[in-house]
């Protein structure tokens, strides 16, 4: 099999169009190794589409030689900053206008940059899931050769690779209990729920569905009796702080060596 091939929910066309053109036209730009044949269909309401396991060699090789010299990973991050200002900048100008009083020029120019500066960011930001695929195989070599048991191994591979920053949907579900068992008066508890909707509205955004989250939500999640939430808030502290103790007996034991501990950095840097 030359194709690494992923499948999810139907996502629109266009969209996927978007990202595609934007992988082949600038990716060897911004990664600095191109992206050469992507393909993908639309049956079944399912989207799939597959990437060239040479590229993914190619580019994966390529990144991690980079970011192996400190100058050129710093490099690196001050781009993935600037094409996400750049992004979010597009964004911006379409959301924070009254679109229906430009003229057909400026409406169009508007969208240009916002087309633009999308497929520049996913050209990008697919390097992720190169880093993911690279780093897996990778790390589980080095892994074999202190654990052979296949079960242990996964074990050892899926504690290793539990992010030790929370993600924002976990992020989002810890600000939320935290407000719920605050003891605060009416205006109070409202203003944090809109700094929540502020911070989190995006969060059930994705490629096939865009649903934004209003302070409705927000103040519906929160919503809960004080010691129901205290008692979940601290269940999830309690959780995370196990499962950093695990990990760091385990890094322990292991005793892995300065190769295995570069991949482990660029993994959770990515």
């Amino acid at each position: 099999m030359k194709w690494i091939e992923y499948a999810r929910g139907e996502i629109p066309p266009f969209t996927v169009g978007l990202i595609v053109f934007g992988m082949l036209k600038y990716s060897g730009e911004l990664i600095g190794s191109p992206f050469r044949e992507v393909i993908h269909s639309h049956y079944d309401k399912r989207t799939r589409w597959g990437w060239k396991k040479r590229d993914v060699s190619e580019i994966g090789r390529h990144l991690l030689n980079k970011f192996s010299d400190k100058e050129k990973y710093s490099g690196y991050l001050s781009k993935y900053a600037s094409v996400i200002t750049e992004s979010s900048i597009a964004s911006g100008s379409i959301i924070n206008s009254d679109i229906s009083v430009l003229d057909k020029d400026m409406l169009l120019k508007r969208y240009e940059e916002f087309v633009l500066s999308n497929m520049r960011f996913h050209a990008l930001t697919m390097d992720i899931d190169v880093i993911d695929l690279i780093l897996e195989e990778r790390m589980m070599a080095k892994i074999r050769e202190i654990i052979t048991d296949e079960r242990e191994l996964s074990k050892a591979y899926a504690l290793i690779t539990t992010p030790s920053t929370l993600s924002y949907t976990a992020r989002e579900e810890i600000a939320i209990l935290e407000t719920a068992s605050k003891k605060a008066s009416k205006k109070e508890f409202m203003d944090c729920i809109h700094e929540l909707s502020r911070e989190f509205w995006w969060t059930s955004l994705g490629w096939n569905f865009g649903k934004i989250k209003e302070v409705q939500y927000f103040l519906d999640a929160a919503t809960l009796k004080k010691n129901e939430a205290e008692s979940k808030l601290n269940k999830k502290k309690k959780l995370h702080r196990e499962t950093e103790d695990a990990k760091k007996k385990l890094f322990e034991k292991l005793g892995f060596d300065k190769d295995f501990m570069f991949l482990h950095q660029i993994f959770k840097a990515f």
